[in-house]
């Protein structure tokens, strides 16, 4: 990658020392002041009107080791120039209203089934208008998932909050060290996390409605219970902590309400039988307990009734409904939106079709967020935000690239650019 280098070229007088030497061999000092002198009033300029930032002697300079196009400006405007374009670049970017989209089509893991599934002209029918999207602060805005069941409008992450929590505090622990044989202590972190955030959103997250039933059946229980404040009796069984067999309740991937993490699940429990690592990780490089442990942490914080975190907790119920999901969309902002943190929700379902929809930047805002705060959790100086988000972001593209592989199976994938 080339890069412009602007460099504001000084006269050097060895080209006049040289000529004259040509002529004399020599110079009297006297005539060398004043050349000096007729130099600084009248400094070497390109042709009137051509003197323009930009323009002048080309050439290249190797600094570093990296090899740079330089851009000789030799006018009497150099440094205002200069001055200028530097400005212009620390200027404030702003995020403006969108008036169009750019839609490309990402390679399909699968065939795709074209009767089923959403064309590029009928996904721009499905979104709204970009001058009409609704943009937040992503800050302030609790992630959803990526299901395309949720009502209203959607900033959609895979297994939302508490799927990036899953995800950092896997990073976390592996920064520090953590021994598969210790406990994670996951609720310590997650209490912790709501705490810190609760005063600008909520930690919301759904459960699907037959992975429910699936639980019912699975710890023997007839009459229904409403998985937002089951009876005290149940709460054990439903965590998987009192078991027939193991596992049971939430720690079986069958009985998980979340798709995302579920195949987390369903991944660890495949190489665990396997026996292709001993230290309990797999595809996603998620040890299942950590999952299971940060799962049960999230229902045993919705569960308490002592605790103000529980008005933070924002669970929901997905029915199983006829329409289903024809593409899988990624959201992605103009440069001055992404810089401030703004993205649109959108709706991800209509009365014909739905859709999954992943936004990028707002995941990456929240992960910033989450590594700022694990740094600030780990006392000993292991963890240091910025080289943990670089390991959470090649994670999370890894978790992008195999839920969205399964989730896509025979429809289109879009990358939308909203700009």
């Amino acid at each position: 990658m080339s890069n412009r280098l602007i460099v504001i070229c000084l006269v050097l007088l060895g080209l006049y020392f040289a000529n004259a030497q040509q002529q004399d061999n020599a110079m009297p000092v006297q005539q060398a002041q004043q050349i000096s002198r007729e130099a600084n009033k009248s400094p070497i300029t390109v042709a009137p009107g051509a003197a323009k930032p930009g323009k002048g002697i080309l050439g290249k300079i190797k600094i570093n080791g990296n090899i740079y196009e330089a851009v000789c400006d030799c006018s009497r405007d150099a440094l205002t120039n200069a001055a200028k374009k530097l400005a212009k670049e620390k200027e404030p970017v702003k995020c403006r209203l969108p008036s169009k989209y750019r839609i490309f089509f990402q390679k399909s893991s699968s065939p795709v089934d074209a009767k089923n599934t959403l064309s590029s002209p009928q996904l721009l029918e499905f979104l709204p208008k970009p001058s009409t999207l609704q943009f937040v602060d992503i800050k302030k805005r609790t992630l959803g998932d990526v299901d395309g069941r949720q009502k209203g409008h959607v900033v959609g992450a895979l297994g939302g909050e508490l799927g990036e929590f899953i995800l950092a505090f896997s990073v976390y622990n592996r920064i520090m060290g953590h021994q598969t044989t210790d406990p994670y202590g996951a609720e310590r972190y997650l209490r912790a996390w709501v705490n810190e955030t609760m005063a600008t959103r909520s930690f919301a997250f759904h459960w699907d409605v037959a992975a429910t039933e699936l639980l019912k059946d699975d710890i023997e229980v007839e009459t229904n219970f409403d998985m937002n404040d089951p009876p005290e009796t149940l709460r054990k069984k439903i965590l998987g902590l009192e078991c027939k067999s193991e596992p049971c309740g939430l720690g079986s991937h069958h009985n998980i309400g979340i798709d995302h993490i579920k195949y987390m699940m369903m991944d660890a429990d495949r190489q665990a039988n396997q026996k292709n690592d001993q230290r309990g990780g797999n595809g996603y490089m998620v040890p299942k307990p950590l999952i299971v442990d940060s799962v049960r942490a999230a229902f045993k914080i919705l569960w308490d009734d002592n605790s103000p975190l529980k008005q933070a907790m924002k669970w929901s119920s997905l029915a199983q409904v006829k329409t289903t999901e024809k593409a899988f969309v990624m959201l992605n902002v103009a440069s001055g939106c992404r810089a401030k943190g703004f993205v649109p929700a959108v709706p991800v379902k209509n009365t014909q079709s739905s859709i999954f929809a992943y936004h990028p930047d707002a995941v990456s805002v929240r992960r910033e967020q989450l590594c700022a705060f694990f740094e600030r959790m780990d006392t000993s100086g292991h963890v240091k935000k910025d080289a943990m988000c670089r390991q959470v972001e090649r994670q999370g593209n890894l978790h992008l690239s195999l839920s969205a592989r399964t989730m896509s199976k025979g429809m289109p994938v879009y990358s939308v650019n909203i700009l």
